[in-house]
């Protein structure tokens, strides 16, 4: 019985998980600076996470204009080529 576990799952993990963000408020519109208070610190801890989680390299120049939890999720479908159905 496995359950498939969509990238856009593993991506609220992380936030909830390492940043202590609360699962409720993690939406694919929500913005990780303004509605979910991602400060450069925290961002920096989430870019790293999702290095090591999805075996991917996220250069500063594309993480920059990341500013929501779906950019997130888009960014590490497209950088790891996963499948649409993979994200969820």
């Amino acid at each position: 019985m496995s359950e498939v576990v969509t990238v856009a799952d593993r991506v609220v993990a992380i936030l909830t998980q390492r940043l202590g963000i609360s699962p409720n408020v993690v939406t694919p519109t929500a913005e990780l600076a303004e509605d979910l208070a991602v400060d450069s610190v925290d961002a920096v801890e989430f870019t790293l996470a999702l290095e090591r989680e999805f075996n991917v390299a996220l250069p500063d120049e594309v993480i920059t204009d990341v500013r929501t939890v779906q950019d997130v999720v888009d960014l590490v479908c497209q950088r790891t080529s996963l499948s649409e159905a993979a994200r969820g």
